[in-house]
């Protein structure tokens, strides 16, 4: 039970539950947006590079 408890706070710290308004919390936001376009770049060229269009 430990071990379980330990990886629910690291989540709840990661997602900023703790620091809502705090700068690491908008740090993440940033980094979940510049990887979700990253993805989408990706994404779009596979698309483009694919036969069927």
């Amino acid at each position: 039970m430990p071990k379980w408890r330990g990886l629910f706070n690291r989540n709840k710290n990661w997602l900023g539950f703790n620091e809502i308004f705090g700068l690491s919390f908008l740090y993440k936001i940033v980094i979940l947006s510049e990887f979700i376009m990253i993805a989408k770049a990706s994404l779009d060229s596979a698309v483009e590079e694919s036969p069927l269009g």
